[in-house]
């Protein structure tokens, strides 16, 4: 069972790309990346 369908919370699925160097093994290619996207859900949820 994939997690996010036993969450009731609010969620974003967000694929990475190979063009944002997401095609090593996982996002790891894109870590700066994943960092920023978690970052802009973050403050988009906070307000900040």
């Amino acid at each position: 069972m994939r997690v996010d369908g036993s969450l009731s919370c609010d969620k974003d699925c967000i694929l990475f790309t190979s063009s944002e160097k997401a095609g090593a093994h996982c996002k790891m290619g894109a870590f700066l990346f994943g960092n920023q996207v978690k970052l802009d859900w973050l403050g988009g949820v906070t307000g900040h």
